[in-house]
């Protein structure tokens, strides 16, 4: 019996991996724990009952939009960097869906806050805390080719450039005495809906253009009927992933899509 020793990695893959993983973890230990200090002074500036009312909306905005991903960047960045034909063929059709998802559960998360009795004043901070929230969601779908083309040092530096704005644009407002309740929403609005926009012009650069594309009408009733089977069905977010792009796309190849079996991120056809 032969037995096959694992193949060593050449020393230079190993110092690269160990640099990705220390750029990231420096950025974030830069970041994000001055951004924790930043909250506890601005609770103290805008009061309790004031920060309550943002932590409220920022809790029932995260349920929503955590719905509202349906898995979907996960499994983008799993089939861009299993197939990288994936960019050009299906990639495209994913971008105008995703900013649906991203549209219908805005409109989803304001149909539950009135539901809950929010009104006037309330839930227009509704809105911009949950529209700052998608946007940030948005963003990190955006960033699936960097991460899917292993440009991991792009993409830590990518990570936490939102908090990075919203921590200076906030402090300049407490700096400035501008700090209240709009302003600071605001502000986190403003770097999500930025960095938003970074991202999409990072797409460009690396496309040559902005890849989006409306799927072609095909067998869409039945697409949708085997997404149907395959959500209410036992299965992985990955394989809730595939059903809901496979109910977006066009499978003119399909015949029988209601016996499909179930599918994973590494084994849909396209």
């Amino acid at each position: 019996m032969r037995f096959h020793l694992p193949r060593l990695q050449p020393p230079f893959r190993i110092k690269r991996f160990l640099g990705n993983i220390s750029l990231a973890v420096a950025l974030n230990l830069l970041v994000k724990p001055g951004w924790v200090l930043l909250e506890n002074v601005v609770q103290d500036r805008l009061g309790h009952t004031a920060f309550g009312l943002i932590a409220a909306c920022s809790a029932l905005a995260v349920v929503v939009a955590t719905v509202a991903d349906l898995g979907l960047t996960q499994f983008t960045v799993q089939r861009l960097a299993a197939e990288p034909g994936f960019s050009d063929s299906q990639f495209p059709t994913l971008l105008p869906m995703r900013g649906l998802l991203t549209l219908l559960a805005l409109l989803a998360l304001l149909g539950v806050g009135w539901g809950l009795g929010y009104r006037g004043s309330q839930l227009y901070l509704l809105a911009a805390v949950g529209a700052g929230l998608l946007l940030t969601q948005y963003g990190q779908f955006l960033r699936a080719p960097v991460q899917a083309r292993q440009h991991f040092n792009t993409d830590a530096v990518l990570s936490v450039l939102e908090k990075l704005l919203a921590l200076g644009l906030v402090v300049g407002l407490l700096l400035g005495g501008q700090l209240g309740l709009s302003s600071y929403v605001g502000a986190r609005l403003a770097a999500a809906a930025f960095t938003a926009v970074l991202f999409m012009g990072l797409l460009r650069r690396l496309f040559g253009r902005l890849p989006h594309r409306w799927p072609a009408g095909g067998q869409r009733g039945s697409c949708c009927a085997a997404a149907c089977h395959l959500l209410l069905s036992p299965c992985s977010t990955a394989s809730m992933s595939a059903s809901i792009w496979c109910c977006w796309k066009d499978f003119p190849r399909r015949a029988k899509p209601a016996t499909m079996p179930a599918l994973t991120a590494g084994s849909m056809p396209l």
